[in-house]
């Protein structure tokens, strides 16, 4: 009998813990919806105060940094202006706050002007949806990327002639060899990236465009022919 009984006690104390997860669960898995719900547009999608490649009134080439910056200020859902970086390499960033898709940006001055600034855009958009607005790139180049958890292709897009730069991220599957990769519209999007053309010279030396040397850049860079498998032979590490 008192076997018994433990039994049920037991099986009692179970099923508490059972009821006190699914709740939790229940609960955690409304408030994320909640919480995607009441995200707000994309900063660049919506801009409707210029045409890129300004954005909120900034335009790369034209404005001083320090009206950037105070533009920045005055911008709703702005925050953590800081400036970094060393004095020649220097970058304003700051944080987007919720619900604004966008993480974050950067500006990078030239002289005494903006030059760049990028915009971190993880999870936010696509291709096709920024293709949409910028229309499609001139040329793009190939980046072979690897962590401990992770290998992957970034493929910056470039539009040199009107000033903007798309990076996405192809992932590579870590236990299968491949020597091509298919850019899609549904790849995500990870930085957007605009600047004044007449920079473009100056910032392809620098490390805001591309991450890698001049020669290299242009030893890399390709024709775009639009969404499909493309080869990646020549980034991948030869060992």
């Amino acid at each position: 009998m008192v076997s018994l009984m433990n039994r049920f006690e037991i099986s009692d104390y179970n099923l508490f813990h059972v009821v006190i997860i699914l709740c939790i669960f229940i609960f955690g898995a409304a408030g994320l919806l909640f919480f995607l719900s009441r995200q707000g547009p994309s900063v660049l999608l919506s801009d409707e105060k210029c045409a890129p490649p300004c954005w909120n009134g900034i335009s790369p080439g034209e404005t001083k940094t320090w009206e950037a910056v105070d533009i920045l200020v005055d911008t709703p859902k702005v925050g953590g202006i800081q400036e970094v970086g060393k004095p020649r390499e220097r970058a304003i960033r700051w944080s987007f706050m919720h619900p604004v898709q966008e993480s974050g940006g950067y500006l990078y001055p030239v002289d005494d002007l903006v030059g760049a600034m990028s915009f971190q855009t993880y999870d936010t958009f696509s291709l096709d949806e920024i293709f949409n607005l910028l229309g499609e790139p001139d040329e793009f180049w190939l980046r072979y990327k690897k962590t401990e958890y992770r290998r992957w292709i970034e493929v910056v897009f470039v539009y040199p002639l009107a000033g903007y730069v798309v990076r996405a991220d192809v992932e590579l599957n870590p236990n299968v060899d491949t020597s091509t990769i298919e850019i899609a519209p549904s790849s995500p999007v990870t930085r957007v990236i605009y600047f004044s053309p007449e920079f473009y010279p100056r910032l392809i030396e620098s490390r805001v465009l591309f991450i890698e040397d001049r020669d290299t850049i242009e030893e890399r860079l390709q024709l775009w022919n639009g969404f499909g498998e493309v080869g990646i032979d020549q980034v991948l590490p030869h060992e």
